[in-house]
């Protein structure tokens, strides 16, 4: 297993301190804002992989007023798909893994046929096209 870090800087709302966390790949946590003021949040994810977009999406669903008052996907289908397609950048603690993780290979096919999406243009703008793996076998 690498040895992967999710570094955090941010800056208290309310004190007006900088605290660093650094946290460690794979370790639960949670973060949120326990002030009245905006905070202003600094992150860096190392291997990034596609948290930029999962962000984009998480937040842009968020703002349209497509999830609860607990933060979460209204639609369980939503996040199913979420899960799925973000698996190697977020991940739900146990005991939720272990009911979250086998949901979501199951559903997020029958999500995708109902239209759900991880990611959204509309949040994230056009796809890049993926260039094709070099074929560098030896031929005999």
């Amino acid at each position: 297993q690498s040895s992967r870090l999710i570094c955090a800087w941010y800056v208290a709302a309310n004190a007006g301190a900088t605290v660093t966390a650094v946290v460690p790949a794979g370790a639960p946590h949670v973060w949120w804002n326990p002030g009245q003021r905006e905070a202003h949040v600094l992150m860096e994810f190392l291997p990034a992989l596609d948290t930029e977009t999962f962000f984009e999406n998480w937040f842009g669903l968020a703002a349209d007023g497509r999830f609860n008052g607990k933060g979460l996907p209204r639609s369980v289908l939503q996040l199913m798909v979420i899960a799925r397609d973000y698996r190697r950048e977020i991940g739900f603690p146990p005991p939720l893994s272990w009911i979250v993780t086998p949901l979501s290979f199951a559903l997020a096919p029958v999500a995708r046929l109902r239209g759900y999406r991880g990611r959204y243009e509309r949040y994230s703008g056009r796809a890049e096209a993926v260039p094709a793996p070099l074929d560098v076998g030896v031929r005999s």
